[in-house]
């Protein structure tokens, strides 16, 4: 955006549009980085992730296994010229729940009444499946556009070639991601079975 800036717009244009990044990058940075470590929390506690995942400093209370893998993920991704791959699959997983969430609306009045009557806001009920209809459709066409685009990647570049020039796809991080989040619940359910056994 900054070379954009220093091109189209006037002189010290480029300037303020960099500052106008950092502190967009600053106010997401915090919450990119705890959340991570909340979400580590809850699925150690459900019995999802293995204890350790979610344990919690006593003298701050702070999760510090969480907040190292965090970090040590994203220093991971800086480290290995990644970023564009960290920001793709970040917002690839965003369109993917914002799909299920879509889904999940058209599903609850059937799957589950009781939690669907509990709902406070008053939508009409056609105008909310027109919305998850629509959201859907957008949401689905999203992901088919990132998924072809890998597609062709992965069909033309080798391994070596993609990691070389920076074109690691979003999907072979979301499978990567996967087996990680496979293995850390099936710890994790592991341990939670033999605390229940004992």
């Amino acid at each position: 955006m900054a070379e954009a800036g220093s091109v189209y717009l006037p002189v010290g244009a480029a300037l303020f549009v960099t500052f106008g990044a950092l502190m967009a990058l600053t106010t997401s940075l915090n919450s990119t980085m705890l959340v991570p470590s909340r979400l580590a929390l809850m699925l150690a506690r459900d019995g999802l992730a293995p204890r350790w995942v979610g344990a919690i400093a006593p003298a701050t209370g702070t999760p510090l296994a969480g907040l190292t893998l965090t970090l040590a993920a994203s220093v991971l991704l800086v480290a290995s010229g990644q970023v564009s791959l960290a920001l793709n699959i970040a917002v690839f997983a965003l369109v993917v729940l914002y799909f299920l969430h879509s889904y999940t609306l058209l599903a609850l009045p059937a799957k589950n009444p009781s939690l669907f009557a509990s709902a406070t806001a008053r939508v009409p009920l056609w105008l909310q499946r027109a919305a998850a209809i629509l959201s859907m459709i957008a949401m689905g066409a999203l992901i088919a556009l990132q998924v072809s685009d890998d597609v062709g990647t992965l069909t033309t570049l080798s391994f070596g070639e993609r990691v070389a020039n920076g074109r690691v796809t979003t999907l072979e991080l979301c499978a990567a991601w996967s087996l990680i989040g496979a293995l850390l619940y099936l710890l994790g359910r592991r341990g939670a079975r033999g605390r229940a056994g004992s």
